[in-house]
């Protein structure tokens, strides 16, 4: 099964760690925006540790609050590995 069909099927059955809102696909824009943050090593995740792998895809919360990053299709889905989202990052949630 392709990635994609595979993050389709798993959005159907997982939902935000956090509060357990819905998730989506990231946009390319947004994908683009915080991996150039991850290699300029300027990213950190909700626990405090630098981000410092580039992510495949990302999974957002419905209210653009948070990211969590896919890698090698599987979902980081704890709440440490949550990616917040500032005001500049939620412009880059579509297209």
């Amino acid at each position: 099964m392709p990635i994609d069909d595979a993050i389709q099927s798993l959005l159907e059955i997982v939902a935000c760690p956090v509060d357990h809102q819905p998730l989506r696909v990231a946009s390319p824009a947004l994908l683009s925006r915080l991996n150039e943050a991850i290699t300029q090593r300027c990213l950190r995740q909700h626990d405090g540790r630098l981000v410092d792998q580039a992510c495949d895809q990302l999974l957002v919360s419905a209210d653009g609050a948070r990211a969590y990053p896919v890698r090698a299709g599987v979902a980081e889905l704890l709440c440490g590995s949550a990616i917040s989202l500032d005001e500049q990052d939620r412009a880059y949630l579509t297209d």
